[in-house]
């Protein structure tokens, strides 16, 4: 439905409501973006602009140069392996940088999978593999999670250890 100028400002005569709080002029409220929609429909509610949902269990992201982690805690462990490295001189035994992040690993199906936060390499052997520690930042372990972790334990005999 279209008001012209003159039916908007009688609408909202009789409303009773300002103009700021009235409903959006159907003419002025032609939006080409979700974000155009949302910041009419604040207006006309009187509300502020939306809030972003807060963190599962209030985990707040954080970087440490470059690289983002999802919690404080993943930082702090992150930081933790990278000292524990260099005074291991780890990386200069077996020729690269021996953490590597959120590694992803087949848990039974094709489709299901257990994501750990650090893949910590302790030894590479002539062949190419290698022997390495699985570490998981847990502040609260979720059913799922452990569940997770009981297959890859059953299938693979590889413990997931939880800093």
């Amino acid at each position: 439905m279209r008001y012209s100028e003159d039916e908007y400002a009688k609408l909202v005569a009789e409303s009773g409501k300002t103009k700021a709080t009235a409903a959006p002029n159907p003419q002025a409220l032609n939006p080409k973006s979700p974000e155009q929609v949302m910041e009419a429909m604040t207006v006309w509610r009187g509300k502020g602009p939306p809030k972003k949902r807060a963190a599962k269990y209030n985990a707040k992201p954080c970087f440490r140069g470059e690289e983002r982690f999802d919690s404080e805690h993943e930082a702090k462990v992150w930081d933790k392996l990278c000292l524990q490295v260099t005074a291991d001189a780890t990386a200069e035994a077996i020729g690269g940088f021996p953490i590597h992040r959120q590694v992803s690993l087949r848990v039974g199906s094709a489709n299901e999978r257990i994501r750990p936060d650090f893949m910590l390499v302790k030894e590479v052997f002539d062949d190419g593999s290698f022997r390495a520690e699985l570490l998981d930042a847990k502040g609260f372990p979720t059913p799922a999670w452990k569940a997770k972790q009981r297959r890859f334990l059953k299938l693979y005999g590889l413990k997931i250890r939880e800093v």
